[in-house]
């Protein structure tokens, strides 16, 4: 295990609320020095709570992220050796980790489409249920002239992502722009896409959410990188 390796676990096992408290102290003081790691968190939390999100289908409600916690990690409460509980503690959050691991970077959404339910709105939903279970997450709806809403972005801890609701597929030698409208100032290009079937990665705004009037998209061309809007398609305020 390299160096950060170890504390990639201990990240994923926070996001599980599944550490020991000598752990849980350990990684806290780790990472109030270390920005690689508060991104990992980010992700972290992010995929946790997308599968807190997933149901299995039906009119029932998702399950909570308690019981997709309980289904991880199991439950110690029936193991009367405090040694065994904790190795078999130990031994769940080694395999939680590597789950929430390998789906922080192979990409949430792409694995909600491949296994669990049908379509662009099956993912929208995931994707727009999972800002809902963040503290903190914020839902910027986008407006067309005509008042339609081909999306939606969300924003945690200054990372936005595009979240497509109806919006098409990007023309051939074109590509959708994500612009953040800062309250004083010009319109800065925030990340760039052509893919409409699922959310964005999620990338860090260039200016302070807390100092951003509005967020747009626009269709350029794919040639150019643009430095200004030229064709808005959808526009909404963060008020």
């Amino acid at each position: 295990m390299t160096d950060h390796a170890q504390w990639d676990e201990l990240a994923a096992g926070h996001a599980l609320d599944a550490l020991e408290p000598d752990d849980e102290e350990r990684f806290a003081a780790h990472l109030t020095g270390c920005d690689e790691c508060a991104t990992t968190l980010g992700d972290f939390t992010l995929v946790a709570a997308q599968l807190g999100s997933l149901a299995e289908g039906g009119p029932e409600a998702p399950p909570s992220w308690q019981q997709v916690r309980a289904g991880i990690i199991g439950s110690s409460a029936h193991v009367t050796d405090l040694g065994t509980a904790r190795r078999r503690r130990a031994t769940h959050l080694l395999a939680a980790a590597a789950v929430i691991v390998m789906l922080a970077g192979g990409g949430v959404a792409g694995w909600q489409l491949a296994g669990h339910g049908s379509g662009r709105g099956r993912a929208s939903t995931v994707a727009l249920a999972s800002c809902r279970q963040l503290v903190g997450c914020r839902e910027i709806k986008l407006h067309t002239a005509s008042g339609a809403s081909p999306a939606v972005v969300t924003v945690n801890a200054d990372r936005a992502t595009v979240v497509p609701l109806s919006l098409a597929a990007a023309p051939a030698g074109r590509i959708y722009v994500l612009w953040q409208m800062p309250r004083d100032g010009s319109p800065i290009p925030v990340s760039e896409f052509r893919d409409t079937t699922r959310q964005t990665a999620a990338v860090p705004l260039p200016s302070r959410y807390d100092d951003t009037a509005a967020f747009a998209i626009s269709v350029e061309s794919a040639a150019v990188t643009p430095s200004r809007p030229t064709h808005v398609l959808a526009v909404g305020n963060t008020t």
